[in-house]
């Protein structure tokens, strides 16, 4: 009797199965976007935030409440989320 290699038993712990030895091939690591990892931040919940632009351009021409909004974060737009989840695989 010929076993064929779907018939074997996976030999590792995780499964037993007949995965084709797919749970014993190495993963390949994703690498993570440094200049995107230092510009975008996720909170608990999953949202992506991001710091405003033109803060610090033209400070003295602009109103302080102007000023202060620019200091807090903002959410990322839904149609970029996509992208940044790309660039921020483990984020």
């Amino acid at each position: 009797m010929i076993l064929l290699r779907w018939h074997i038993p996976c030999q590792a712990p995780c499964c037993g199965y007949s995965c084709l030895g797919a749970c014993l091939m190495k993963k390949y690591k994703l690498k993570t976007h440094k200049g995107t990892a230092k510009r975008i931040k996720f909170t608990g919940s999953g949202l992506a935030l991001r710091e405003h632009a033109a803060r610090t351009k033209y400070r003295r021409k602009k109103r302080g409440e102007i000023v202060r909004s620019l200091k807090r974060q903002t959410r990322v737009a839904d149609g970029d989320v996509g992208n940044i989840r790309r660039l921020l695989p483990y984020g």
